[in-house]
């Protein structure tokens, strides 16, 4: 018989022992609020399905109202929040065709910390998944990494199991790792960071969504689980997403984690691809809707395909195909087991769903008890009813499961302690530039990201270490295309500063922006749209939650400034441990498409006699800087201002196809001086600079670039920034010799190149 949970008329104290009991993520007072909802206590089977359903992770139960605040419509936007992806309108083809990118941003931080390589490849896993649902070809993945302090033995664990993790998954899978960041602050030690982004290609025509259709009731549509058996692994991972990390729990959460199969996923696409195009050429590929099985397993999928038509489902937990007897019916419902994807389709197409994947295909003779089952029904009735074993387990209102559960969560502006330390004007700014070019903040990240497969479906045109941003050719493979036009370059680069954070939310927010966008304008590219993912703490201290609000305030003000919106993205909450709260951390991933009138831009110095330019005016202020966490291990006081006008113009400069600009590099941590350093590092070349700046300026982290140009086209670039009335700066030019810079010294560039590329090696 299924447990019936009593909490009517009961204490807090009761109903939290018998939460704990049973494993339920449920608070009190969201357990009587379940009551009022049902009219009844709740079986097991329901309380598990809204302590996952009703989590952070899953409902955005107290970020739903902020998030609201983002503007998500632009020219671009095909395809707004609200399903598995986002899609941005990347080419008209000469025959009306609309070919779009389709974009998915999302977080595996809890597991990853648990247990590294597994906790990566599951979210690489899942992150492609959410592509492939909407119809589309999978062509990429990024990663932005945040881990803790890189000389402790935890620390050097984790980084390199989340980095094995994500080259272990996208490499079998056949997927490039197109770009990335990874970070280290020590607020990270006990609660990393593994954010995950993923793009696809679809003609627009053909894409699928993530709900039924007007008519799905009235059809009777059916659910058809494609997949791996349902197992426990992943049980309750939404949930344990949504809590705060404790070592007393670390053996017991290590279970919330997903076992990840990339060989089966891989399957999985093919027969996707092969599907949908079967679909198509019988005119009935918008005849089916598709989610990936995520957070909350068979339930989410199931429900979140009909709740916000107003339609409810009838579930047949027996038919669902598992790896072992006896499972309760939470389990089965709500497993995260990977590899899985739920259709929703009329039932003359059943037949045809079930015999492609299980004959066709042959999955079960591909990876064991892996299969395509039926599994239920839509149902005009609005109520989400699952059976098992002849009772009724779950029955309640399909959007009081998905939405029943609000909360809204006080903010406290919390007092921030001034640091004492002065950076004294007296500094040896040219031992300070060498060290900050070997901070692992700052060095290549090629140690770890050279296990990545970068150029595996021959796409890509420059790598994350060639450029700013990495630059691809999404439509290659359509044939239908003329050469043109499968040769159209579009861009992708994540940003979002680490130590920033802890001293403003809000700027750190606004840098995260900035970075990104000024990342895709380097190599040439005009922003189509952005993702986001944002890392914050636990909701229910006040001062924590209020660090989200304003981090979302600080994305809503550059988003708007910048006139660029926001088609898919992510919140992870409860990013803490017993000993405090991660830096809070917006990571934004910007997505560009780059006119045919230029040619794609690399981050080092090109060739002797060519001119350096700095854009934009040089900050004074020191706070969450680099320098201050090299020199003197110390946070600073303030934080750069974010002068979002000149960033805008910097981009109008960037785009401009009439400035041939040869090289562009995005000035962020270490500023100027580790921007030069790198530049001469990745080429071998030197150069003359000779410019006034305050040692402050030469370290600064407010955004800006250095831009080469050739003497011939010198004025013309000037005149244009000058049309703009954006500040710009001459350093130097380029040589064949040391990097002297005035005032500070020279620097020999092959010894560059050792400090830059392999530092990181040297601290593994």
């Amino acid at each position: 018989m299924e447990p019936i949970l009593d909490i009517t008329g009961k204490a807090d104290e009761q109903i939290s022992e018998l939460f704990s009991e049973y494993d339920v993520a449920l608070t009190p007072d969201e357990g009587r609020q379940i009551v009022q909802l049902l009219g009844r206590n709740p079986t097991l089977t329901e309380a598990t399905v809204w302590g996952i359903q009703g989590s952070e992770h899953s409902s955005y139960k107290s970020s739903r109202e902020y998030l609201k605040k983002l503007p998500t419509a632009g020219k671009h936007v095909l395809l707004g929040p609200g399903e598995d992806s986002g899609v941005l309108k990347f080419h008209e083809s000469k025959n009306g065709e609309v070919y779009g990118l389709v974009i998915a941003h999302e977080s595996h931080n809890h597991p990853s910390q648990v247990v590294p390589y597994e906790g990566a490849a599951t979210g690489v896993g899942g992150i492609c998944r959410d592509i492939s649902c909407m119809g589309a070809r999978v062509i990429g993945a990024l990663d932005a990494l945040r881990f803790g302090r890189l000389e402790t033995s935890l620390t050097k664990r984790i980084f390199a199991g989340v980095t094995d993790g994500v080259g272990g998954y996208g490499n079998p899978l056949g997927v490039a790792n197109l770009g990335g960041d990874i970070r280290f602050d020590e607020t990270f030690d006990d609660n990393c960071l593994v954010n995950v982004v993923a793009l696809g290609v679809i003609n627009w025509k053909n894409l699928l969504h993530s709900y039924v259709s007007d008519n799905a009731a009235k059809d009777g549509y059916e659910y058809i689980l494609v997949g791996k058996p349902t197992d426990r692994s992943g049980f309750g991972g939404s949930s344990f997403a949504s809590s705060t990390l404790s070592e007393d729990d670390r053996e017991k959460n290590k279970g919330a984690v997903q076992e990840p199969n990339p060989f089966l996923e891989r399957h999985i696409f093919a027969a996707f691809n092969d599907l949908f195009f079967r679909l198509e050429k019988r005119g009935e590929l918008n005849r089916i809707a598709l989610k990936d099985l995520g957070a909350g397993g068979v339930l989410c999928a199931t429900i979140e395909l009909v709740a916000e038509q107003g339609f409810g489902a009838e579930i047949d937990v027996e038919s669902i195909h598992v790896s072992e007897k006896n499972l309760p019916a939470a389990v089965i419902l709500c497993a995260e087991t990977q590899e899985r994807f739920c259709f929703a389709v009329p039932p003359d197409l059943t037949e045809f769903v079930l015999n492609h994947f299980n004959s066709r295909w042959d999955f079960p003779n591909v990876s064991a008890g892996s299969r395509a089952s039926k599994i239920g029904r839509v149902t005009d009735t609005g109520v989400y009813t699952a059976t098992y074993q002849g009772e009724k387990v779950c029955d309640a209102k399909a959007l009081d499961i998905t939405k029943g559960i609000v909360v809204h969560r006080p903010v406290k502006e919390p007092k921030i302690p001034l640091s004492t330390q002065e950076f004294p004007e007296t500094i040896n700014l040219k031992k300070a530039f060498l060290d900050l070019l070997a901070s692992e903040n700052i060095c290549s990240e090629r140690p770890y990201t050279e296990t990545y497969d970068q150029t595996v479906q021959g796409n890509t045109v420059l790598t994350r270490d060639e450029a700013e941003g990495a630059v691809f050719t999404p439509l290659r493979d359509f044939s239908e295309l003329d050469e043109l036009e499968q040769k159209l370059c579009s861009t992708v680069a994540v940003a979002g500063p680490a130590r920033v954070g802890r001293l403003c939310p809000k700027t750190q927010a606004e840098m995260a922006v900035s970075q990104s966008v000024l990342k895709v304008a380097a190599v040439g590219g005009e922003t189509l749209g952005m993702s986001d993912c944002l890392n914050y703490g636990n909701p229910e201290i006040p001062e924590q939650m209020w660090q989200f609000a304003q981090g979302i305030e600080g994305i809503k003000n550059a988003a708007l400034k910048l006139d660029i919106p926001f088609v898919s993205g992510n919140v992870s909450l409860y990013n803490c441990s017993e000993t405090g709260s991660v830096s809070p951390s917006t990571v934004i991933a910007c997505f560009g498409k780059i006119s045919s009138e230029i040619i794609p831009r690399k981050n080092a110095f090109q060739k002797k006699g060519n001119i350096l330019f700095l854009i934009g005016n040089r900050s004074e202020n020191l706070g969450g800087s680099e320098v201050m966490r090299i020199l003197f291990d110390d946070l600073g006081n303030t934080p750069p201002k974010i002068e979002l006008s000149e960033i805008k113009k910097s981009i109008d400069l960037l785009t401009d196809p009439t400035c041939t600009i040869e090289s562009a590099a995005l000035i962020s941590e270490g500023g100027v001086a580790a921007i030069l350093l790198k530049m001469s590092a990745r080429s071998g070349y030197g150069a003359q600079i000779s410019i006034s700046l305050s040692p402050r300026q030469w370290v600064s982290e407010n955004p800006g670039l250095v831009v080469e140009i050739t003497p011939e086209q010198q004025d013309h670039f000037l005149k244009k920034a000058k049309s703009l009335s954006l500040p710009v700066t001459k350093l130097g030019t380029i040589t064949d010799e040391m990097l002297s810079i005035e005032g500070i010294g020279s620097f020999e560039p092959s010894q560059l190149a050792d400090i830059f590329w392999n530092s990181l090696r040297k601290k593994k």
